[in-house]
């Protein structure tokens, strides 16, 4: 069951007008528009950011174990 929709004020216009949807926001008023929509890639290029802050793989546990069983 999708989520129910709500009104807020707008960040653009600051009317009560700004429609949260499932998938996106939008002001009928300005046209102001959100996507909330989030693809692999995206989630693919955070999860590389992460890694690459903090200098160490994600995967660190997964590969330790193949190294022991490859042993």
């Amino acid at each position: 069951m999708p989520k129910k929709a709500y009104f807020t004020d707008c960040p653009r216009c600051g009317l009560r007008s700004f429609e949260h949807l499932s998938d996106y926001a939008h002001c009928p008023n300005c046209l102001y528009f959100e996507d909330y929509y989030e693809d692999t890639e995206t989630c693919y290029s955070a999860a590389r950011a992460i890694e690459i802050i903090h200098m160490r793989p994600i995967r660190k546990i997964e590969t330790d174990k193949i190294k022991k069983i490859a042993s």
